[in-house]
């Protein structure tokens, strides 16, 4: 605790801190804007746009399947967030093009199956019809992933790969984690059981290396908080999901300490916010929960309004990589939809009379 409590001091207090749901449901309301508007025709999404120039900044990012990967993620937890059914047509809209403009499912990296599996798995919880109909692309998706796990427990980018990606290894446990609650078979709902249990003894065990920790953090800690919350493990093997994702948490702050106040940091608070979520024991009295209102704070500073530097019609509501850009990027808006979300869980978990603290 006391790396984090050199966060919260280091974090300047340029503006007010951010403590009210009714702040943070206006800017979730803004994100929804840069998540519609990013999308071309195609159905794939604008990785960055320069309000000045106006126009699309190309590269390699620009095109790449983990960008529409995420762009289908966020979009379904913003239409889970508080089932806006505009929102959800644009989450299914990006989800398809993801399987018809990607390679094929065994082609994918490891993490952008996963990642839409989780995002098939959010709209299907509610859309009998929609959960039908992406069935075998599912089924397809979950046999690819559990394919790709490592002797190790950990996962590779690919089934021919023997190498930890740490990022990927976390994108699969969150994906198992809603093929868990998916499942009826018992004998599938074993594999994954076992799958689960066997990443995280790898991670217990040190498979990750330790300044590789924050590439798997704000992943590990949303599949925990949702592994915490299932039926199908006993005490004694959750207690070992803790542990690893307290293992992770130490690793992380002591390699990304001291954060730079001026860059995007959303996935920093996403991570933290999750890890939160998992340690309840947690009071807003501590210098975590200090840290991440700063973290929210400063960053939403970044996000594109009618005022902002990088604004336009395109990227209003987006959030830039650090102040004083002209862009809307969707990775670091997508971190910041995930941690603004998980703040407000937070803050009505922490002051269950208003819901603002």
């Amino acid at each position: 605790m006391v790396a984090v409590f050199i966060l919260w001091r280091y974090v300047p207090a340029s503006h007010p801190v951010m403590s009210t749901t009714s702040t943070v449901e206006q800017r979730l309301t803004w994100t929804k804007n840069y998540v519609t508007n990013h999308m071309l025709p195609d159905g794939s999404v604008l990785y960055d746009y320069d309000a000045v120039s106006n126009h699309a900044i190309g590269g390699t990012y620009n095109a790449a399947t983990v960008r529409d990967a995420g762009i289908s993620y966020v979009s379904a937890l913003l239409f889970e967030y508080d089932h806006d059914a505009a929102m959800k047509s644009v989450a299914e809209k990006y989800a398809d093009t993801f399987f018809s403009n990607s390679r094929s499912i065994a082609q994918n990296p490891t993490g952008e199956n996963a990642i839409v599996y989780s995002a098939l798995s959010i709209l299907g919880e509610e859309d009998p019809v929609w959960n039908r109909a992406h069935a075998s692309a599912m089924k397809l998706v979950l046999d690819q992933i559990l394919v790709e796990q490592l002797p190790s427990g950990a996962f590779a980018e690919s089934a021919t790969d023997t190498k930890v990606n740490p990022y990927y290894t976390g994108e699969a446990l969150l994906a198992l984690s809603y093929a868990l609650d998916a499942q009826t078979a018992n004998t599938v709902k074993t594999l994954i059981k076992e799958a689960v249990i066997k990443t995280y003894a790898s991670i217990n065990a040190g498979v990750i290396e330790p300044q590789d920790a924050k590439s798997l953090y704000m992943w590990l800690n949303r599949g925990t908080v949702r592994l915490l919350a299932s039926p199908d493990f006993s005490a004694m093997e959750k207690s070992s999901f803790v542990q690893a994702a307290q293992k992770i948490h130490t690793e992380t702050m002591n390699d990304i300490l001291p954060i730079d106040p001026h860059a995007n940091s959303c996935i920093w608070g996403e991570g933290i916010g999750q890890y939160l979520l998992l340690d309840t024991s947690t009071t807003t009295d501590s210098a975590l929960w200090h840290s991440l209102q700063k973290i929210v704070t400063d960053n939403l500073v970044l996000q594109a309004t009618s005022t902002s530097p990088q604004s336009n019609s395109i990227n209003n509501g987006g959030f830039a990589p650090e102040y004083g850009a002209v862009t809307a990027r969707i990775d670091y808006t997508q971190h910041c939809i995930g941690m603004l979300i998980t703040y407000e869980t937070l803050l009505k978990e922490k002051s269950p009379q208003n819901g603002d603290y």
